[in-house]
């Protein structure tokens, strides 16, 4: 309760509220953005630089060319290494702790584990890089530097490109740290992941949880992605994942 003359929390409130308006008001904000085409939207000056959707097009397919190349030369290293995800089962209403397409075993014949390694042992050039020896023991001793420099510049800046293309090619503008927190399977706090298949097109499911304490709730939004994210990501889950949590 309030009490007269008694100082409290909301006239501490009420100061601020009045101070931030005060200095709001009084701080110039010029416009950015002119939208030269007012009907289509397809033509702006931004900061007076011609910006159109056709360039926003251009960056798009130049980033899925990098992406692709990023993954072929630097993250795969040329291994020849490719899942065929026809026909993967996906069962959305699952909420087991730790499934998700990938455990389904229904798709046990496409996703094998422990690919990645295999291909490396199998590579007498990848094996010298990545292994430091051999013992009957524990068998083959990983080089730990060599697999952080791995995982922190190639496998890295494919989850960057692909960060942004899912950002900028699957609908509305996805806020970071819902992007960042992305989940391949169930959890115990969260039983819904945010991955998953529809016969052959991969959809984002991600929560938007900005109003969450407002609504007492995360609302859900579907991302379609596109053929080539979809495929990236599945092949990066696919192949990849396992030799980076290990």
């Amino acid at each position: 309760f309030c009490i007269v003359g008694e100082e409290s929390t909301f006239n501490t409130l009420r100061y601020f509220q009045h101070l931030f308006s005060t200095i709001s008001y009084l701080t110039m904000g010029l416009p950015r953005i002119w939208w030269k085409d007012s009907e289509g939207h397809t033509e702006m000056l931004y900061k007076g630089e011609l910006l159109t959707l056709g360039h926003l097009q251009q960056i798009a397919a130049a980033t899925e060319l990098e992406a692709v190349r990023v993954w072929r030369e630097e993250v795969l290293m040329g291994l020849d290494l490719y899942v065929d995800w026809t026909g993967t089962k996906d069962d959305m209403t699952n909420h087991q702790v730790g499934h998700s397409f990938l455990t389904d075993p229904r798709n046990s014949h496409i996703f094998k584990k422990n690919i990645f390694a295999q291909a490396i042992l199998s590579s007498s050039k990848l094996r010298k890089e990545f292994c430091t020896g051999f013992s009957k023991k524990d068998g083959w001793l990983w080089n730990v530097k060599r697999m952080q420099v791995w995982l922190q510049k190639p496998v890295a800046r494919l989850n960057h490109l692909l960060g942004v293309l899912i950002d900028i090619s699957s609908g509305a503008p996805i806020r970071i740290a819902e992007l960042g927190a992305l989940l391949r399977c169930n959890t115990t706090g969260r039983p819904t992941r945010n991955i998953m298949i529809l016969n052959e097109y991969v959809v984002l499911i991600r929560n938007y949880t900005k109003t969450s304490s407002i609504r007492g709730y995360n609302q859900t939004i579907p991302h379609a992605l596109s053929a080539v994210v979809s495929d990236l990501l599945v092949q990066s889950l696919a192949i990849i994942r396992d030799f980076s949590i290990f």
